[in-house]
């Protein structure tokens, strides 16, 4: 064997071995296990397979054919994984009802000027606006803003709001950044879930489970049907902590092809922690993303339709 031969086998073998990395992730993100050192590998399934797909292109370039293959067989196993997450079961709407739009965003408790997220809101048009971590200079740039643009009925807990220009009642808090309302819209009841909850980090994350475990058991038991369940979960549907709990209260998520956090990263390299989870009497789609407004986090905007 010649050195030339030698270096391009070595090269091959060195080319194999990173692609066995993304094979190892992939196999995590599929197998969804039930543990902390695996659930936050498992968060980071859409962002991991646009970094695959980075990678099978850059490996076929370089024509490495073991990488490439093997990185191939990573993106269909990372596909699999994205399934709950972008290609969810859900009732077909009907396609003779308007739908409620719907705009969420984490405002980011530190951002300065709070009010550029309004260009997202005067875009979309929403019916019904939530928001988190509310600071102090949200109510001047934000809430009379909003109140001033017709959206009457609001719901608040601390740093989580409900904006709606459906007349809102019944609003209770469950004791974090969770805040419940109801209300009545042309369309039917809807009874919303406003949610924020704790980061996984740092590891294992005890808060951020004890969270899910806490919103869980208080929402456990009665018909969610008519359920509308938006905000930031720090957690997406290719993760078991949302497959779990919308399983257990008989919800199905928003299709979601691109991420909402963090805000400077490309939109498939982000992660769609910002989300949201309806009952079978409703169809969610026409996911938006916001441009960037000083936030850590892109708002989302959703269409909620009657099912059929």
């Amino acid at each position: 064997m010649s050195f030339l031969k030698f270096l391009r086998w070595l090269f091959a073998g060195f080319c194999a071995l990173i692609a066995l990395v993304p094979m190892a992730v992939a196999a995590v993100c599929l197998a969804n296990p039930h543990r902390p050192q695996f659930y936050l590998v498992d968060i980071l399934t859409l962002p991991a397979f646009s970094l695959c797909a980075v990678m099978t292109v850059v490996f076929l370039g370089l024509r490495q054919r073991v990488a490439t293959a093997l990185c191939v067989a990573a993106l269909a196993a990372f596909a699999v994984a994205l399934g709950p997450q972008i290609l969810p079961h859900q009732p077909p709407a009907r396609a003779d009802a308007r739908p409620i739009r719907v705009v969420f965003g984490n405002l980011y408790i530190y951002n300065r000027h709070p009010g550029t997220f309004l260009a997202f809101v005067n875009a979309q048009h929403p019916d019904l606006i939530i928001t988190v971590e509310n600071a102090t200079l949200s109510r001047k740039q934000i809430m009379w803003p909003l109140e001033a643009m017709g959206y009457g009925g609001r719901c608040d807990f601390g740093e989580t709001k409900i904006y709606s220009r459906f007349p809102l009642t019944h609003c209770r808090h469950i004791p974090f950044d969770v805040v419940q309302a109801d209300t009545a819209t042309p369309q039917g009841p809807l009874a919303i879930v406003a949610v924020h909850l704790a980061e996984p980090i740092p590891f294992p994350g005890e808060a951020h489970h004890r969270q899910f475990d806490k919103l869980e058991s208080e929402l456990a038991g009665p018909d969610h049907r008519t359920t509308l369940m938006a905000g930031d979960f720090n957690s997406d549907f290719s993760a078991w902590r949302l497959q779990h709990l919308a399983g257990r209260l008989g919800l199905h998520p928003l299709p979601a092809w691109s991420g909402s956090w963090p805000t400077e990263l490309p939109s498939f390299f982000r992660i769609p922690i910002d989300n949201a989870m309806a009952g079978d009497a409703w169809h969610l789609s026409h996911r938006a993303v916001s441009s960037d407004f000083g936030s850590d986090h892109r708002a989302i905007a959703f269409d909620l339709t009657p099912a059929q």
